[in-house]
């Protein structure tokens, strides 16, 4: 017979096996977490020094970059005026944009365009002691440098940095990293410390998809169905909770608008105009993979000063007053030839003057009738880019044109109305887009379609043409709009 153990053998005993079993489940996770991460040391990263477009070649020479178009040379300038500093790096991205990694940050340049312009990414992203650069079919441009690894969406302009905890151990030591195209699939991550080397296959989107699992407005659950009533200008708290790889990141926009911006920087959204409005919100992972928006619905009252009653008794009080001091001031003057008809006219033209005035003060005034030019300007600094989005076709030989909006068979009130679905749906709308364009215009060749807003650096010197910033993107596949016209004449 065994002798019996005490009390306290057993607590500790079953103590320990806790503790082992903890240590197990979070082994099981720190695997799980670096499921996507696989050891590397047979690749080796290399720079892309050389990228090719049709009859133009881009390439590194000596830490330059430089430029064929048709045959010959064509000499490259940088809208900022201590350049680009050393180019380590290049990578093209497949709507027609070429990225350069170099010294003095991370530039763009298009076929179209001579000058070279710092890519400049949504805060709270900033694009400092980058060296390799890495294009991927989904349009993330994906960067490495002094300061880790990171990931842009080159559409939207926005994007995330690792954290060291999202790395493996051994990249997290490293003094640089460099990214690239790995054979096969995946990106490969290459760490260097002095002499020392490490490297992995990173596959991205390998885990969970985000999520938006709740919404707090002012502090309290979101029922996914209560509408949100505000008083303008006021406004309202807005948290977000989720799930996504690496911990899920919030995204919002309003009114369908195809800019979505941090939900982090706005905790509290205000300033909504009268009238009902939508705010989409999203959870993104590390990498920028996307939930399914959730949506809220906003309906903002105009304030009490512009209650129809209130306006009324207002306008008549003031328009009553204005006669009354015309009418006083034509009496001092002794009832002049026409006074009866100058006075009322005169208090019709203050009244007049005086809400085109409240008109530029009030930032909802800009829908009243008698609104003046001046409040539809924007003024631009040196420095400033100036946008004009516009819808592009892609033609089977390679060149583009210029679509209006209405050509897609769409009718439209303003542009965005149709470019919009093609911004936030993307695929699925083009094709409907193409086909309608195929009906109507047939072998035009147009194979593919953009929404592409060009851009002009202002500078010292003028206004600059950059490199466009490619909002949507879609190419059809060979033979796709036949097999479509033949189904559609079947």
């Amino acid at each position: 017979m065994s002798p019996a153990r005490p009390a306290s053998a057993g607590v500790a005993s079953t103590t320990r096996s806790l503790g082992l079993l903890a240590a197990l489940l979070v082994g099981a996770e720190g695997a799980l977490a670096q499921g996507s991460w696989q050891r590397a040391e047979d690749l080796q990263w290399r720079p892309e020094h050389e990228v090719r477009a049709g009859r133009t070649r881009l390439w590194i020479a000596g830490g330059e970059l430089r430029r064929v178009r048709g045959g010959e040379e064509t000499a490259l300038t940088c809208t900022r005026p201590e350049g680009t500093g050393k180019v380590y790096d290049l990578a093209r991205d497949i709507a027609g944009v070429e990225v350069v990694a170099a010294e003095n940050g991370v530039f763009v340049i298009s076929r179209e365009v001579e000058a070279l312009d710092p890519l400049e990414p949504m805060a709270p992203l900033e694009l400092g002691g980058v060296r390799s650069v890495h294009a991927d079919p989904r349009r993330r441009l994906w960067f490495a440098g002094d300061r880790g690894l990171g990931v842009l969406e080159l559409a939207g302009q926005w994007g995330h940095r690792f954290a060291p905890e999202e790395l493996p151990e051994e990249l997290r030591d490293c003094e640089t990293l460099r990214v690239g195209p790995a054979p096969g699939k995946g990106l490969l991550v290459e760490g260097h410390t002095g002499e020392r080397r490490v490297a992995y296959r990173y596959l991205p989107g390998r885990g969970e998809a985000p999520r938006v699992r709740e919404l707090l407005v002012n502090g309290e659950v979101w029922d996914g169905e209560r509408e949100i009533e505000l008083t303008y200008p006021e406004g309202f708290e807005l948290e977000a909770r989720g799930t996504g790889l690496g911990g899920a990141r919030f995204r919002f926009r309003i009114d369908e608008h195809h800019v979505w911006r941090d939900l982090g920087e706005e905790a509290e959204l205000a300033r909504f105009s009268p009238g009902e409005h939508t705010l989409d919100v999203i959870a993104v992972d590390r990498d920028l993979v996307r939930s399914e928006p959730v949506r809220l619905t906003i309906r903002s009252g105009f304030p009490p000063r512009f209650d129809k009653r209130f306006v009324v008794v207002a306008l008549a009080l003031f328009g009553a007053l204005s006669l009354g001091l015309f009418l006083i001031y034509e009496r001092r003057l002794g009832w002049r030839a026409g006074a009866l008809y100058r006075a009322p006219l005169s208090a019709g033209l203050l009244s007049i003057l005086t809400l085109q005035v409240l008109a530029g003060i009030e930032p909802h005034g800009k829908g009243w009738p008698f609104m003046g030019y001046s409040m539809y300007t924007t003024r631009f600094d040196e420095g400033d880019v100036i946008f004009e989005s516009v819808l592009v076709g892609l033609q089977r030989n390679g060149r583009s044109r210029v679509i209006p909006p209405q050509a897609v068979g769409v009718a439209i009130d303003g542009r965005w109305q149709v470019l919009g679905p093609l911004v936030d749906r993307g695929e699925a709308v083009a094709r409907q887009y193409l086909e309608a364009y195929e009906r109507r215009y047939p072998g035009s060749g147009v194979v593919g379609l953009q929404v592409r807003a060009r851009r002009h650096r202002l500078t010292p010197g003028g206004a600059v043409e950059v490199a466009p910033q490619i909002l949507s993107h879609y190419r059809q596949a060979r033979g796709a709009l036949e097999k479509g016209r033949a189904r559609d004449e079947g």
